[in-house]
């Protein structure tokens, strides 16, 4: 043992000293006769215990005392004081002293007893602060955050690790707890640690938890219970974040439950099967044709009604890691497109995943097919050259100035088209309808069809612009005539290589207008357009033509703007350009006549057109008031909406009559419905229908409007006579949407009518609509 003592009187050094050597055996006794000479001890060595005198000549204890303490020097201190010193001696205490001794000879005979009680308290005191700084040590560097809770739900401790979990410092999380918590995650908190605190063992459950910066986290807790005193259970736990681990589990949960699902939606068998032939999944469609199966089931016995494995097996094969695809024909005469492919378990296990498609139907009409495509490729040549002249007719009646005579011409191109337009639809949705499975022949009956649709289209486009109704005017969105007149320049817009652009507001109100005049203007500035960017080829990389369409709500209009990156306009013409017959192409290029035409077009709407031209861009601007019903000075308009898809519906059994002078026609319906449980006639002409509907009663009439002799209109006057209750359950088709006799006798008969060429799905809707009236 080393002591260490500070004593300037020399008669107490040496009674001091007498005492400690005459009790240990082994101790080293150091004396120092002042405060600097301790201090150069201290700072030089280490000592088991020291004992200081009060009063020394450069100082006192209590200085020295502090001076210890701060160097945070940990040995225990003796005060020895005078009798008279007492009271200060219990001050030296209170700075760090461990104990006083007075200067008598019972004081200094109780010295070793002092000394190894002072000495025993600090050996222990030194373990459990090392103790303790183990433990803290390991538990704050936990990544889990370790807590004690008490019988009141109060945390008693928290560890520091609960800030990197929550954001959260220990003070706070302690104070806050509950608070902290929400909803579901607070109550299983709380019923949780309730068991633990009655004793019960309970399995680490987990909470949702929002951090301090938000962000949420799943947090694990792992709770028991502990005696924190000799009556009271309170809970110690850790808590750990499991985030990352809980969100893969419900992806791969997620992940299962998709492939399952896939699997069970299917319309192929599918199946998986380990290498002992055991049965380890059937899908959905599988055990509704070969009945419930149990997991471990062979596959030879259960499906292939086999007592040993089949000979016609690929497990050999996908044990290498091939895709084995063949046919296998059962014994029931049904053929099957098989794949089986290696795939993994969970565990690591080898398992073969089967499909099976039931191909017998596709067999059995293949040869049918195969035929028919050959049909369908000069149907689709045929379709490919009408749809090429249809383009350069379109290009040629654009070009034309003589437009009194376009609707009339394009009415008959269009009667003509729409005959073979509709068969050629018909018959290929017929081949679809009739398809089993083969996606390569699918593809091509819906590209043929898209096509025929390509070219009704064009046709429809067309006929809108020829169309003649004088200044007859109607409700309309002026988007859409953007959209029509694009449709017709595109193609030579692009041969040009001029791209357009198009900035529509969606939500324009709707105008009083005619569709074709206006649809006129928009078509004299985009060819203006067109070909004022054809001069200059060489001075721009890219030339663009820009229509933008928004609703104006300061003034009530909706403004159209038409603009080109063209040339400048130059000002001294710029304000003549709506002038007659003023022009700056040469002649036989232009008439002069397109902008006055069109200013006038447009003051007829009671509208303006104004141009403004720079070196960067030219720009068309037309306004037109928007439509305002007269409804207590309200705005009003509506936009009809998509109705759902209409299903091929089936009939019960009623006669249905179809007029047409095609016969390709009749015969084309004729199919479609009799597959629809429909009775159906057909008549080539008004007159023989009269006959049909005299010998029979008939449910509903389609009739085409143009036929030799009597024709669709002709025959409505005579039913009208005749069978006036048929009158309402009449469908009228039509190749003829241009003639103004046509289109006046369809709208005011109220009776419904389609357009050739017109899908089943639109004649189905159109015998539902009138079916459902009865």
């Amino acid at each position: 043992m080393k002591v260490l003592i500070v004593e300037d009187n020399i008669d107490h050094q040496i009674v001091l000293r007498k005492i400690l050597e005459d009790h240990y055996r082994d101790i080293d006794v150091n004396l120092a006769d002042s405060i600097g000479l301790a201090k150069i001890k201290l700072e030089e060595d280490r000592f088991d215990i020291l004992l200081f005198d009060y009063r020394l000549g450069d100082g006192n204890g209590i200085e020295l005392i502090k001076w210890i303490r701060n160097r945070g020097i940990e040995s225990p201190i003796i005060m020895i004081t005078s009798m008279e010193d007492v009271e200060l001696a219990v001050k030296a205490i209170k700075v760090g002293a461990y104990d006083y001794i007075c200067k008598t000879e019972e004081s200094f005979n109780r010295l070793p007893f002092i000394i190894n009680k002072a000495i025993e308290e600090y050996e222990v005191r030194d373990k459990l602060k090392k103790t303790e700084f183990k433990y803290k040590t390991l538990i704050e560097g936990m990544r889990e955050a370790v807590f004690l809770m008490n019988d009141k739900g109060e945390l008693l401790y928290i560890s520091g690790s609960i800030k990197g979990l929550t954001g959260y410092d220990e003070d706070f999380f302690k104070k806050n707890l509950f608070s902290l918590l929400t909803g579901k995650s607070k109550r299983i908190f709380y019923n949780s640690l309730i068991d633990v605190a009655e004793g019960q063992n309970i399995e680490p459950f987990i909470i949702r938890f929002y951090k301090k910066d938000g962000d949420m986290v799943y947090l694990e807790i792992n709770a028991s219970s502990f005696y924190y005193n000799e009556s009271n259970i309170g809970v110690i736990g850790t808590i750990q974040d499991v985030t990352r681990r809980v969100l893969l589990e419900k992806e791969v949960e997620q992940e299962r439950s998709r492939i399952s699902s896939i699997l069970n939606s299917m319309v192929d068998q599918v199946y998986l099967v380990d290498e002992r032939f055991n049965l380890m999944f059937a899908n959905k469609t599988l055990m509704k044709k070969v009945g419930n199966i149990k997991k471990g089931d062979k596959c030879y016995k259960v499906l292939y009604n086999r007592d040993s494995p089949c000979p016609f097996c690929k497990w050999n094969d996908v044990k290498k890691g091939f895709t084995v695809r063949w046919e296998l024909r059962n014994n029931a005469g049904e053929t099957y497109d098989v794949i089986s492919t290696p795939l993994k378990s969970l565990k690591g296990e080898l398992l073969s995943l089967v499909i099976l498609r039931d191909i017998s139907k596709r067999k059995k009409i293949e040869e049918e097919l195969r035929e028919e495509r050959e049909k369908l490729k000069r149907s689709n040549e045929k379709l490919k050259e009408t749809i090429k002249s249809l383009q350069d007719t379109r290009e040629q009646l654009i070009q034309t100035a003589k437009l009194a005579s376009l609707g009339k011409l394009i009415s008959g191109v269009a009667h003509e088209i729409n005959n073979p337009l509709f068969s050629a639809m018909g018959y290929s949705e017929l081949l679809l309808m009739d398809n089993y499975g083969d996606e390569n022949q699918k593809e091509k009956l819906l590209n043929i069809i898209q096509s025929i649709k390509r070219a009704k289209k064009i046709v429809e486009d067309l006929l809108k612009f020829s169309r003649k109704e004088g200044l007859e005017k109607e409700i309309i969105n002026v988007n859409d005539v953007i959209i029509a007149t694009v449709a017709l320049r595109r193609y030579n817009l692009k041969a040009n290589s001029i791209d357009i652009e198009m900035k529509l507001e969606d939500d324009v109100p709707p105008i009083m207008g005619n569709f074709n005049q206006l649809q006129q203007v928009f078509l004299n500035i985009i060819i203006n357009a067109e070909q004022a960017m054809e001069e200059i080829i060489e001075k721009y990389k890219k030339r663009v033509i820009i229509v933008s369409s928004r609703y104006n709500r300061n003034n009530g209009f909706v403004d159209v703007s038409i603009s080109n990156n063209g040339p400048m306009i130059p000002h001294n013409i710029i304000d003549k350009i709506f002038d007659p017959f003023f022009t700056t192409k040469e002649v036989g290029k232009g008439t002069g006549l397109g902008l006055s035409t069109s200013y006038g077009i447009i003051k007829d709407h009671d509208g303006e057109i104004e141009v403004s031209s720079n070196p960067e861009i030219t720009k068309f601007t037309i306004s037109l008031p928007i439509y305002k019903p007269i409804h207590m000075g309200e705005e009003e308009y509506r936009v009809d909406e998509e109705g759902e898809k209409t299903k091929f519906l089936n009939g019960q059994n009623e006669k249905i009559l179809v007029i047409d002078d095609e016969k390709v026609i009749t015969n084309l319906l004729q199919d479609f419905l009799s597959q629809k449980n429909y009775q159906v006639y057909s008549a080539s002409s008004g007159e023989e229908a009269i006959e049909i509907i005299e010998s029979m009663d008939v449910s509903i009439i389609i009739t085409d409007v143009k036929m030799p002799g009597m024709d669709g209109i002709e025959f409505y006057k005579e039913l009208k006579v005749r069978k006036p209750h048929l009158l309402n359950r009449l469908i009228f088709i039509t190749g003829d949407t241009v003639g103004s006799a046509t289109n006046n006798f369809l709208k005011n008969s109220g009776n419904l009518y389609l357009k050739k060429p017109f899908s089943f799905e639109e004649i189905t809707k159109a015998i539902s609509s009138i079916s459902s009236k009865t």
